[in-house]
């Protein structure tokens, strides 16, 4: 006849076994569950994607990005204060951009299709025409003024805002101003 036991000590040893089992398991059996992201780095950008399904994509857009930020270095006096990070996603239905320099120079990249219903851009140079206008949004927030160059050393770089810090609200405005400012 089989007996269990049901003392404390038994049953906190077999907890234990457990929890070791399955902590190595998920170590060792599975190394393969990260976000398996991948990246492309050159010497003013870190372009983020996931895997096989955006790698086709990956030379072109760093291309555009390159030349971009080429044209724009020279029509705008621009030196990147730090390397621009481009995120390439297909989270949604349509293709949109969205770039900002607080803190981080990044942009992020949905590269579904554009909606055609109100929109007269060809989709061939789509990516092209992306770079040239977030980039020209970085520029905008990432070249310093007079008293952002002042702020920015007081600070030691740009300030991002924070929920968990309202003041980095103000600390954002005096480091990159044109991100907060209103849009009228």
């Amino acid at each position: 006849m089989l007996h269990f036991r049901l003392d404390g000590n038994h049953w906190m040893t077999t907890t234990l076994k457990a929890k070791v089992f399955f902590l190595l398991a998920f170590n060792f059996i599975l190394p393969s569950l990260n976000a398996q992201l991948y990246s492309l780095e050159t010497k003013d950008l870190r372009l983020i994607y996931y895997g096989q399904v955006e790698s086709y994509l990956v030379p072109h857009v760093a291309r555009c990005f390159e030349n971009s930020l080429a044209f724009h270095e020279g029509l705008w006096n621009y030196t990147p204060s730090q390397e621009i990070t481009v995120f390439l996603h297909d989270f949604s239905d349509y293709g949109n951009a969205g770039a900002s320099a607080a803190s981080e120079n990044r942009i992020s990249v949905a590269i579904a299709p554009i909606s055609y219903v109100y929109e007269t851009a060809p989709a061939n140079e789509r990516m092209n025409a992306i770079m040239n206008h977030e980039i020209v949004h970085i520029i905008a927030g990432d070249k310093a003024s007079g008293s952002d160059e002042f702020f920015r050393s007081v600070f030691r770089g740009k300030v991002g805002e924070t929920p968990e810090n309202p003041l980095s609200i103000i600390y954002s405005h005096l480091t990159t101003p044109r991100r907060s400012a209103p849009r009228w």
